[in-house]
């Protein structure tokens, strides 16, 4: 936000405004790999206006922060330069393909009229496409950075959460214009007081309401026991795979955990290894996989029934790719688990 309040500060005739836009973006960069579609995108606005000296100062400021923190400090740490952009490139390259199907290209567009709810975000929406003559500039960019993550198969909510406050803004600023007129002003005050209304008692549940419930209460049922350190078999070997568990709810750090998320594993996974709890992921045989623990677990004992929340099951209905897990927690006593 900084780097972009210096390309449109008054003194526009200081060449350093933009080489210190270029230094802030670039810092900003080096944070969030996915702000350099971004960049692009301001660097493609120079160029296509023919604004050549601007551009040129604006890259070496871009390119000089980037080198520095991503070339001279991966060289420090990892012993070669941008070895974190590296293996983010690799990872996104290989994995990020295979993320999330192309089903669902309008995605973002749905999110980002999602966040300020209807009818304003379509309002909004309207005011954003009316600022493209205006203030192309930030425009340009922000459309581009729309339209490439919506066509990018890596697609998750919080990506589009960079370029939200260019978009409000640009709205907004866009709107001002059409709430001349006695109809479009009417609406928008329609929808801004629409929004707040809609808004405080959505606010309100959410206040008493979390995700990722069941991976909560699964650890929090471990809170207060007597086992110092304990094993537990994370088991995902049918459709549900598991998933990382947060530590903090059982207050137990050391907790170690053991995944077997496939049934050509033995049931100990690691042949003579012990577990205090076994986690079953997902109902899909639960039976049938209890069943076979018990010939190990002779004395196995149901602790915890963990069911997704409410707001876990919207999440996953809005886009699938959101796990949405169902954990029984279960105690083997064990003779060998300290007590």
């Amino acid at each position: 936000m900084w780097g972009s309040w210096l390309l449109i500060r008054e003194n526009l005739t200081n060449k350093y405004n933009f080489f210190y836009a270029g230094l802030a973006i670039g810092f900003a960069l080096s944070f969030r790999y996915q702000i350099a579609v971004f960049a692009i995108g301001i660097g493609a606005y120079y160029f296509f206006t023919w604004k050549f000296k601007e551009l040129s100062w604006y890259v070496a400021g871009l390119i000089l922060t980037f080198v520095l923190t991503q070339g001279l400090l991966d060289y420090i740490i990892w012993g070669y330069p941008f070895a974190e952009f590296y293996a983010y490139f690799t990872y996104n390259l290989d994995q990020g393909m295979a993320y999330q199907p192309n089903s669902n290209y309008f995605m973002y567009f749905y999110v980002l009229m999602g966040v300020l709810l209807l009818p304003l975000g379509i309002l909004i929406w309207i005011g954003f496409l009316r600022s493209s003559r205006k203030y192309f500039l930030f425009f340009l960019p922000t459309l581009i950075f729309i339209l490439f993550h919506s066509i990018y198969p890596n697609r998750q909510e919080r990506f589009i959460l960079t370029v939200l406050p260019f978009f409000i803004i640009l709205g907004i600023i866009g709107f001002e214009e059409l709430k001349k007129r006695l109809f479009w002003d009417k609406l928008w005050n329609f929808s801004y007081r629409f929004f707040w209304i809609l808004n405080i008692p959505i606010v309100t549940f959410l206040c008493f309401h979390f995700s990722k419930k069941s991976r909560v209460e699964a650890m929090y049922s471990l809170y207060g026991n007597s086992i110092r350190n304990e094993r537990i078999l994370s088991e995902g070997s049918r459709e549900t795979k598991p998933s990382q568990m947060p530590k903090f709810y059982a207050n137990s750090w050391n907790c170690i955990f053991t995944e077997r998320v496939d049934t050509s594993q033995s049931l100990e996974v690691n042949a003579g290894s012990k577990y205090d709890y076994i986690f079953f992921f997902g109902d899909e045989d639960l039976t049938l996989r209890i069943e076979e623990y018990k010939t190990i677990y002779p004395r196995l004992k149901l602790v915890k029934k963990c069911e997704p929340s409410f707001i876990d099951k919207l999440i996953r209905s809005i886009n699938p790719i959101n796990s949405n897990q169902y954990i029984e927690v279960w105690k083997t006593n064990d003779p060998i688990s300290k007590e």
